[in-house]
């Protein structure tokens, strides 16, 4: 299966699919004072936002979680809440790699060759699969085209030669 590299991410590509252990994947969240942070995906809010929607159903009172608060504070509020309800019941009816998705791999990433991988698009669909008891997942690996030495030489360069 072929990944789909989204447009506002097109100086990454896709090494390889694997199956791996969701307890494997982290997420990068904002924390309340909007630091990023790096955590295990059953400890942000959207795992457990819709972990809540699963056991309480139309009676889960949504705009008094921790995720609505996250979603007014960082995303688009209650449209990005309705989008994520909208994705949870498309992967209940079509599954993960449905007809929807196919082609809409997880994008996940690592900076060292060992630890976490980290959630590169896609951390919605992980946390829903969490949150349904799947214990791994097939995702795309992904990694940038240009090796980071490459990068720091090139902002080096503009820094200090081409501002002059």
């Amino acid at each position: 299966m072929v990944a789909i590299i989204p447009r506002w991410a097109d100086d990454w590509k896709v090494v390889k699919n694997m199956r791996i252990p969701i307890n494997k994947i982290s997420a990068r969240i904002r924390n309340d004072n909007a630091k990023l942070i790096i955590v295990a995906i059953d400890k942000t809010p959207h795992f457990k936002f819709i972990r809540d929607y699963i056991k309480f159903g139309k009676k889960y009172k949504w705009r008094q979680s921790d995720y609505f608060n996250y979603a007014e504070k960082h995303i688009s509020g209650k449209k990005s809440v309705r989008r994520y309800l909208s994705l949870y019941h498309n992967i209940l009816e079509e599954s993960y790699l449905g007809e929807k998705y196919n082609k809409n791999l997880c994008l996940i990433y690592r900076r060292f060759p060992f630890g976490n991988y980290k959630i590169f698009d896609g951390i919605h669909r992980v946390a829903i699969l969490a949150a349904l008891g799947f214990s791994e997942i097939e995702v795309a690996v992904v990694k940038r085209k240009k090796h980071w030495l490459y990068r720091l030489t090139n902002k080096l360069e503009t820094l200090f030669v081409k501002g002059r």
